[in-house]
């Protein structure tokens, strides 16, 4: 389980008064779960996103990762495994000169012998459709298809958690739909075992396959439970600048227009 208990962050600023990221921020967020996290610019989802594997320590509060504390720095490699991260722009992450060698990076890393390294590497390979693109540098993939690279790279590293900061936020449709069709892999039968995705989205549409929609406003939880029930409160969506997805907007006009013929 990954445990927030009582977080703020805040950024340095030229005012006098610091800036908050996040303020008094507690949930838990349990293996397995499927949880989607939207708000506004600037709201605090991506420094919370960052909170959760290490890459930023909360001034106030504390993260732990299957009971490890996030403040201890011994604690962070072993944290880092747990966590996997995914950012907006894959160029950020991809350091190898080859397809193949991207997802067995990670591997080598952790020592894993050759013979199980191979095995995983052509599992991922083969999983996330670019065997044939192996010997090739990853700068001349496409978008998705370096996107697709970054989350078979995290996922070859067998995590418990896999964070993904708005991963389809540079893609074309086409891309963006390949993306969360391996997203929502994770949690359907068949999958090797449960990981739980922490996906940071600007898209409504996407989350509708996840168990959970927190929503972050100014720094704090605005809202958090399932994504019909959050998608329900208009009133709350429009104060913070969200709105809901295609579907939602049309169920909610349908229902006041059958209130007012009523």
């Amino acid at each position: 389980m990954i445990e927030v208990a009582r977080v703020s962050f805040k950024y340095p600023t030229a005012q006098s008064s610091p800036y908050f990221a996040l303020s008094e921020i507690s949930l838990g967020i349990q293996e397995g779960e499927s949880v989607a996290i939207m708000g506004a610019n600037g709201s605090g989802k991506s420094t919370f996103a960052r909170c959760l594997n290490g890459l930023i320590v909360p001034q106030d509060g504390e993260v732990f990762v299957n009971g490890l504390s996030t403040a201890a720095e011994e604690n962070l490699p072993g944290i880092r495994r747990l966590v996997g991260m995914v950012f907006q722009n894959p160029d950020n992450q991809i350091v190898s000169a080859t397809v193949e060698r991207e997802i067995a990076f990670g591997l080598e890393n952790l020592g894993l012998p050759g013979d199980e390294m191979h095995r995983i590497v052509e599992e991922k390979l083969a999983q996330f459709d670019l065997a044939k693109y192996r010997q090739k540098s990853p700068h001349y993939l496409s978008g998705g298809e370096k996107q697709r690279l970054a989350i078979a790279a995290v996922l070859a590293m067998d995590p418990s958690y896999i964070v993904l900061d708005e991963p389809t936020s540079l893609l074309d449709p086409r891309s963006r739909r390949d993306i969360l069709k391996q997203i929502k892999a994770f949690h359907q039968n068949g999958a090797s075992r449960p990981i739980a995705s922490i996906l940071i989205t600007q898209f409504p549409e996407e989350v509708s396959f996840a168990d959970r929609l927190i929503v972050f406003h100014r720094g704090r939880v605005a809202a958090d439970g399932r994504p019909d029930l959050v998608f329900g409160q208009a009133d709350l969506l429009g104060e913070i600048g969200l709105e809901p997805p295609i579907d939602v907007k049309l169920k909610n006009i349908l229902r006041r227009y059958s209130l007012f013929k009523n």
